[in-house]
């Protein structure tokens, strides 16, 4: 028995049952939960600057734009920039009061 071809409409459901097609793969999975750690570690600076400000870094480490970034490539910018986000923070109180004692 042959198997059915599925024809999806506009919004990525398949006709005729409606299901979504896939869930997010792993690695973009991951990529938006440190993008949301990103964001944490800088609350002043908006999304628009934070994906340009990626789109900037990704060329710089990939030599490729944005647009042209694999997912693996994009996590490992996003993880270099999280890095260097968190090395700037400054110490947590408990640690300051904990190293004037």
């Amino acid at each position: 028995m042959a198997e059915a071809v599925r024809a999806f409409s506009w919004d990525g459901y398949p006709y005729p049952d409606r299901r979504p097609i896939t869930m997010i793969p792993p690695t973009q999975r991951e990529a938006l939960a440190i993008l949301a750690e990103v964001c944490d570690l800088s609350p002043d600076v908006r999304l628009g600057q934070l994906f340009a400000h990626l789109g900037f870094l990704g060329e710089d480490q990939t030599g490729r734009s944005l647009w042209d970034i694999d997912d693996e490539q994009l996590l490992a910018v996003l993880y270099h920039h999280r890095a260097e986000l968190a090395a700037r923070q400054p110490e947590s109180p408990r640690r300051e009061m904990h190293c004037d004692s």
